[in-house]
């Protein structure tokens, strides 16, 4: 026979299990002491939040893994001082083993920062500029932190026109600004750079643009060489240029060199001269090549590429190869026959004439374009007997006309450019009977 017997416990608050009626005994684990706040928290540092437990009983002890991030009162009551993770535990002073914790995340509350930076704040007309941001929350970067952009005037409340500037290629961390202005006078306006997550922080970007200016080309002509327009055979002439827009020297501009006549409208013969060496800078040589025996003014036309109107000239004379030139004159009958020669008392005589005929002479001289003078004498230079005459002469032929056989005629040619070149021949005159 078993006996058993049972002896009423008394309840206690402290450390028995009231809801579920179990009593504390050593080793009995099954009473439970939980915290009842949602796991895990999250708090900003700074703030506070209040630890829940149940049972709520006197004897609770609250501890956390790390005071410097987060402090934990007596009351359960967390403060957060910095940024990290700790455990807070909660347990019964009267029996540890009721025990329970949560992870608590201090996290920093937000604090933005934005820096904007552009290369150049003043912009040429139609010259474009990208301006770039940095966004920042307590020092660390935020790539996606979005922002907004607008252009106004210097009083930051009035917006700038598309005529005056434009954005473009808009990303969160850049923007392209545009100068359209053509408004005929500078313009200062700013960028206003506004974080859209915080409407407080804003940057402006002042830019000063310049107004639109319409092209008034010019181009000059230029040379170092002595004399500055005169270029000797076989040399040559170096000519640059100088290319100016409303009077600013422009470099960028190309031109195209050519060489024209006294007109300034037909090329140069290359026999005369021509281009022969372009370089980068479109600096040209100019070469005399000219062995007409003629002196030649020419010109070198500069025209700016794209702009057929500017043009520049300049005036060189292109001298002749000096071309020495022996002169003469030699008398021939003017149809090409040959002379007949024979004598007259005695003396040898280059052409025979019969009594009353004529007969046209020409001078043969060289250069083949100078002109002579006739003149009709005896064979001793006296006055030519009369009735032998010259009929007609011009500066290149004569008649001659025998009209008395008793006399012989010497016809002389002079050249009128040189007196001392001259020829002469003797003449008989043959009587019919």
């Amino acid at each position: 026979m078993i006996i058993i017997s049972a002896e009423k416990d008394s309840i206690s608050v402290e450390t028995d299990d009231l809801a579920n009626e179990i009593s504390y005994t050593s080793g009995n684990t099954n009473c439970t002491f939980k915290i009842t706040n949602t796991k895990p928290i999250s708090i900003l540092k700074g703030n506070t939040i209040q630890i829940t437990t149940s049972p709520t009983v006197s004897t609770r002890v609250f501890e956390s893994s790390d005071p410097s991030i987060a402090t934990v009162s007596s009351s359960g009551l967390i403060t957060a001082l910095a940024e990290g993770n700790v455990t807070v535990t909660a347990y019964r002073s009267t029996n540890s083993f009721f025990k329970d914790t949560i992870q608590v995340a201090v996290a920093l509350p937000d604090m933005y920062s934005l820096s904007v930076d552009s290369p150049k704040t003043i912009l040429d007309y139609m010259e474009s500029v990208t301006v770039t941001n940095t966004v920042s929350n307590n020092g660390r970067p935020v790539d996606d932190a979005a922002v907004t952009y607008d252009l106004l005037y210097s009083d930051r409340i009035t917006l700038v026109p598309d005529t005056v500037a434009a954005l473009g290629n808009i990303t969160n961390r850049s923007v392209t600004i545009q100068n359209r202005n053509n408004e005929g006078q500078m313009k200062d306006i700013v960028l206003r750079v506004t974080l859209v997550s915080d409407s407080t922080q804003i940057q402006y970007v002042p830019f000063n643009l310049a107004y639109y200016i319409a092209p008034n080309y010019s181009v000059v002509i230029f040379t170092g060489h002595q004399p500055p327009n005169e270029v000797e055979f076989g040399d040559n002439v170096f000519l640059g240029r100088v290319v100016y827009n409303n009077g600013i020297q422009d470099d960028t501009k190309r031109v195209t060199w050519s060489l024209v006549g006294i007109d300034k409208i037909s090329d140069v013969p290359e026999n005369i001269a021509k281009i022969t060496f372009e370089d980068s800078f479109n600096q040209v040589y100019v070469n005399n090549y000219n062995e007409t025996g003629t002196d030649t003014t020419i010109y070198v036309k500069v025209t700016l590429d794209g702009f057929p109107e500017v043009t520049d000239y300049y005036m060189l004379n292109i001298k002749s190869k000096v071309i020495v030139i022996t002169k003469s004159v030699d008398i021939g009958r003017a149809d090409g026959a040959a002379m007949l020669s024979n004598t007259f008392n005695g003396t040898s005589t280059d052409d025979t004439i019969n009594y009353q005929k004529t007969i046209n002479y020409r001078s043969n001289a060289i250069p083949a374009n100078e002109a002579v003078t006739w003149t009709l004498t005896n064979f001793t230079g006296g006055s030519p007997a009369t009735g032998n005459s010259i009929t007609v002469q011009d500066g290149f032929t004569c008649t001659v006309r025998a009209g008395n056989a008793a006399a012989g005629i010497k016809l002389t040619a002079k050249m009128v450019s040189d007196p001392t070149v001259i020829d002469s021949i003797l003449i008989r005159v043959k009587s019919l009977l």
